[in-house]
């Protein structure tokens, strides 16, 4: 199955993003206040997360193995991240050799770790193959960089747009989960069809992947609130992920 794990993800993505934040933000109040240039740059954050997200799905989809997926896009993802955020900030003549350096370390780590990681396996089913797969392939993982490494600096923008508000911040981007990864899929499964089916257990699971992103996206917005840049908390978010990720797959 491809879209419906997706759609349990925007699912909790709209539980924990949504409807959790609301009705906080109604009983209990934050600073801050809706502005539309926040919910704008939010929810845009949000959608860049989302189509991240299906990049990864329709790179596995094309024929690509986890084993160098996911490198290439923790890799390249905090470069996206990082330039794109000092470019918004009008800093490109301030980048320092020292920064290079660290940005290459942080890259080189998180491939690393990916590509010596013990794996399972090769499944038996088949891989397309030919010059327009690999052509797709490289297009999805492309999207998947150019999404992940936009999504830190754009939310940052959100939120200060709304005078650091985590929680409006935070619904926006469930909303925009809820949108791209919910409705949409909903509608091709109604039209296309898959050959697959809700079971319990894989719904159970996918439902905690989306719980996590969703906490995720909040600890980002807790780091940006605390006076986190995305030019440093987006790298060390792309540099340690790898490594929780290898750990709960051996485990």
């Amino acid at each position: 199955a491809r879209l419906r794990p997706f759609v349990c993800v925007g699912l909790a993505y709209f539980l924990v993003g949504v409807i959790v934040p609301s009705v906080w933000l109604h009983l209990r109040g934050e600073k801050g206040e809706w502005t539309a240039t926040g919910i704008i740059w939010s929810v845009a954050g949000g959608a860049l997360g989302a189509i991240g997200a299906l990049g990864i799905i329709l790179a596995f989809t094309f024929g690509g193995r986890p084993i160098y997926v996911m490198p290439l896009v923790f890799g390249g993802a905090p470069v996206v991240n990082a330039f794109l955020t000092i470019y918004l900030a009008g800093k490109m003549r301030e980048i320092s050799p020292w920064f290079l350096a660290g940005l290459i370390m942080v890259t080189l780590g998180a491939v690393t770790v990916l590509v010596t990681a013990p794996h399972a396996a090769a499944s038996n089913a088949p891989v397309a193959e030919g010059l327009w797969s690999w052509v797709w392939r490289l297009a999805a993982i492309a999207l998947a960089i150019g999404s992940w490494g936009s999504y830190g600096p754009v939310l940052h923008k959100g939120q200060a747009a709304m005078y650091h508000s985590r929680l409006r911040s935070l619904i926006c981007v469930g909303a925009a989960y809820f949108i791209i990864a919910v409705i949409v899929p909903y509608f091709f499964l109604g039209e296309m069809g898959e050959a697959s089916s809700y079971l319990r257990l894989g719904t159970f699971w996918a439902l905690l992947a989306g719980a996590f992103g969703a906490i995720g996206a909040l600890g980002i917005i807790l780091a940006f609130n605390f006076g986190g840049r995305p030019v440093y908390v987006m790298p060390l978010v792309f540099g340690g992920a790898p490594v929780i990720n290898v750990l709960t797959t051996l485990a």
